[in-house]
Parts: C-alpha cells; structure tokens; sequence
C-alpha cells in the first residue's frame, strides 16, 4: 500500500467524460467589429447548434451553426456629409464552422471542469448580400475560428460550456 501513486478512485478529483458524442444548443453574444469604415457588422445575439464527438483520446471534432441578429450602417459617399450614414439597417449572419479540439484533461474532467482549446474554420454568410454605394460588399467570408473553453459536469450525462471564439474574417470596400 505504501508503494500506490495517486489519489483513492472514490476521492479522485478526476471523473471520466463518458460521452462520446453530444448535440448542444448554443447562444451567447456576437461582438461585432464595425471595421474602420464603421460599416461592418454590430453586436448582437447569437443563437445555434453544435455536434461534438470524441475523436480520439483528447482529441474532439466540433461542427457548429449559428445565427446572429446583427445591424450595420450604410454609407453614401455621394451625399452630404450630414445623411451619408443610414443605419443601423438589419444584418442577420449565419456562421458555420468545422473545429478539431483538444481538452486539457483527457477524457476526464478536474473537480468537475474540462478546459479546452480549439482551432477551427468555417464560414459567415449574411441571410441576404448587400453591396453599398461606397463599395463595401457584404458577402460571405472566410473564417479562421480560435476557441478557448471550459466543459462544467453536472450529470453524469450534461455538462454546461463556456467558451470564447473568434470569428475572424475580413471585410472589402
């Protein structure tokens, strides 16, 4: 006995993950980045769906969708410069994404917690393109997706998360 490494199984604060595949609803807040013309997309609420599956080991592939309510400004170059502005007009998005992740713990939570990170790829696609008189066309883009995050157990079958994301994608006018 004297020669056992570790913690007794029955007060471990390791537990293991036994899922090996999840469906969430997702919703959070979308940041928005209006780029320097102020023209690009404001913040707004972001609701959605992600499939997670175990890979291997640590390893998990994540497919996410979203939405984002989400507004923007027009600018007209060709009018005064007191109405050249409109806005904000409505700007819904739709992101969609690819992600493998890796959690810090294995296949194990840690007092309850799996920290994770992830790094995927995707898309965002405005629900209709618009291209504005100064030349600013809202199209869809491509997306590199950092993710950094944290699975809480709460059953042996559900677990809350918390992440944050970076949809990075860039703007032409």
């Amino acid at each position: 006995l004297a020669a056992q490494v570790g913690h007794d199984p029955s007060r471990s604060p390791f537990r293991d993950i036994t899922t090996r595949q999840s469906l969430a609803l997702t919703g959070g807040s979308f940041f928005g980045n209006r780029a320097v013309a102020g023209v690009g997309a404001q913040p707004g609420p972001m609701f959605g769906v992600r499939l997670r599956t175990a890979l291997s080991g640590p390893i998990d592939l994540m497919v996410s969708s979203s939405y984002v309510q989400s507004k923007r400004n027009v600018i007209d170059a060709s009018k005064p410069e007191s109405t050249r502005v409109s806005g904000p007009n409505d700007y819904n998005l739709f992101i969609t994404d690819i992600a493998i992740g890796l959690t810090l713990t294995g296949r194990k939570t840690w007092h309850g917690l799996a920290p994770y990170v992830a790094m995927g790829a995707g898309f965002v696609v405005p629900t209709h393109a618009v291209i504005d008189p100064g030349g600013y066309k809202a199209g869809s883009g491509f997306t590199l997706v950092p993710t950094v995050g944290v699975r809480a157990r709460v059953s042996r079958s559900l677990m809350l998360q918390f992440e944050a994301r970076d949809n990075t994608i860039r703007y032409e006018w």
